[in-house]
């Protein structure tokens, strides 16, 4: 089954309406399952990082100081997320390798990031380069169910 959906806020003024962008997130890690989340376009890439951070001690037994990184990745490398006051929207199409350009379908329009935390880190027992790289499998039902409670 396939489930399109657009994120966008409309505001409408007197004279014309305002569309912004909602960007989806994939956020992964080696201590849950995939945690989902969207954010404005023009939340700064600060503000971004501190979204992420309080939505991984909401729904998981982590807190910030766990957290060392939250990076994305592409098949060539890997890249920090910055703390900057610049636009998320400005710093996803400056780093347009790590991030997807919008195309169509939800599946195809999650951006995956990572976080790297300390018992990642401690843990000998987890092959670092294995998890690196595991794509989970997308269930649009639960995405959509988990984004938009009925």
């Amino acid at each position: 089954m396939k489930i399109d959906i657009i994120l966008i806020n409309y505001i409408i003024t007197e004279n014309d309406a305002i569309f912004i962008m909602k960007y989806l997130f994939e956020v992964n890690s080696t201590f849950c399952k995939p945690i989902y989340m969207y954010c404005d376009e023009n939340i700064s890439v600060e503000e971004f990082i501190e979204d992420v951070t309080v939505n991984i001690e909401i729904r998981t037994d982590y807190i910030r100081d766990d957290i060392i990184d939250i990076f994305v990745q592409n098949l060539s490398g890997l890249m920090s997320i910055p703390r900057l006051k610049v636009p998320i929207k400005e710093f996803m199409k400056k780093n347009s390798d790590y991030f997807r350009q919008w195309a169509g379908s939800l599946e195809r329009n999650i951006h995956k990031i990572y976080i790297m935390d300390k018992h990642y880190l401690k843990n000998p027992k987890i092959n670092k380069v294995e998890t690196a790289v595991v794509e989970p499998t997308i269930n649009v039902k639960q995405i959509i169910k988990f984004l938009i409670p009925i």
